[in-house]
């Protein structure tokens, strides 16, 4: 992990300073230093020397918003700590493109489109995309993003409220989600609204470690072109929250998934029950479970968060086949990036990192121009 680099402290000898923003918690080390645990995901030390001070076992640190954090509680003193990063978390967008794309480097100066910062820790309410959210159309995630240990990945494809303009910045246009491989998933304990309201018929999750993840709460919430969801790799043994998970995702037919989260469900089904599923799978109205189980408006928390038993015991989630027919990049669904997979497969047959049975389509034996009309016709929501 890359290491910020300078940290001091400035004692200012006055009563009171304007403080707003983030608080946290201060921790003495008992070695002459001082430990900042939820900045940007990191463990944050400093070196701090006093004069008569005995410090306490904990004191609060606030975010002056300005790139310093108040002590507000030295005897005689305010100190302000400055704290200056060689690398930082952020998106630039390019309208040329229409590319929303995640760095994690010291190069943001550097970048000639708009760039701001993401810090869902210390700052999970920002507003951001102001002004061209709209314009974006696919959201990308710079290989750099593997170096970034960030614990949430709250509202990455959400830009806030904006409480004085009553707007809400979505990237309700983008299309296409790309490098979900390069986000460092291993310490992330919080996913909530991650993938809300892109335009993306699928999201390709297979990489992601959510071992140590506890909150879930519409995280594809608002996805109303999403069919396929592969959730074969997600461990939600800490999961404490899974609340309008899937909710509004109008066209989801599909959630492979071979494990069973119903027993996180309290023993009810009322609608009224504000539990750790309230309202999970709420207008997913094309949703079948593997054995034919349809969605049911009565019950959409997570009773039915398991694999399909049919009559005996009916469940939304769907056994994961060998491979999807039609899915020629091996995305977890059927996409425009499979037409341009199976012109590939078509020009060079022994092309690597394709799923030559899955591009064909049609079943003719042979990958062809068929192929596409049949990957068109299941894109299009049919058989």
């Amino acid at each position: 992990m890359r290491q910020n680099r300078i940290f001091w402290l400035l004692a200012l000898f006055c009563t009171s300073v304007m403080v707003w923003g983030q608080t946290t918690v201060l921790t003495d080390n008992g070695d002459g230093t001082w430990t900042l645990p939820s900045m940007l995901g990191y463990n944050v030390r400093m070196e701090v020397e006093y004069e008569d001070v005995t410090p306490a076992d904990a004191i609060e640190l606030t975010d002056n918003g300005d790139g310093t954090w108040t002590l507000p509680s030295m005897p005689a003193y305010n100190l302000v700590l400055l704290v200056e990063y060689d690398d930082e978390v952020y998106t630039e967008f390019v309208e040329e493109t229409g590319t929303l794309t995640y760095y994690y480097d010291d190069q943001r100066e550097e970048r000639t489109g708009p760039t701001e910062l993401y810090d869902p820790v210390g700052n999970p309410d920002a507003v951001r995309f102001a002004g061209y959210n709209k314009k974006v159309t696919k959201v990308a995630i710079d290989p750099s993003m593997k170096q970034a240990t960030l614990t949430s990945f709250r509202n990455m494809s959400y830009g806030g409220f904006d409480s004085e303009t009553f707007t809400m910045y979505t990237l309700s246009n983008v299309t296409a989600i790309e490098g979900l491989e390069n986000l460092n998933t291993e310490i992330v304990t919080d996913m909530n609204s991650m993938f809300m309201y892109p335009l993306v018929t699928s999201i390709d999750v297979s990489s992601f470690n959510t071992s140590k993840v506890t909150d879930m709460n519409g995280m594809f919430l608002g996805c109303n072109k999403l069919q396929t969801l592969d959730l074969t790799s997600f461990d939600v043994s800490k999961v404490k929250d899974m609340r309008m998970m899937f909710g509004s995702c109008y066209e989801l037919t599909t959630i492979y998934c071979n494990d069973d989260w119903s027993q996180i469900v309290p023993p009810n089904n009322e609608m009224e029950n504000m539990d750790n599923m309230y309202v999970m799978f709420s207008g997913c109205k094309k949703l079948v479970g593997g054995e034919g189980t349809p969605f049911d408006s009565n019950v959409i928390n997570g009773t039915y968060a398991r694999l399909d038993g049919g009559t005996a015991s009916p469940g939304y989630f769907s056994k994961k086949p060998e491979y999807i027919l039609g899915d020629a990049n091996n995305s977890g669904g059927v996409e425009i990036g499979d037409i341009t997979s199976v012109l590939t497969l078509m020009a060079t047959p022994d092309a690597t990192g394709y799923n030559n049975k899955a591009a064909d389509a049609n079943k003719s034996g042979n990958i062809e121009i068929g192929d596409i009309t049949t990957i068109l016709t299941i894109m299009a929501g049919g058989n």
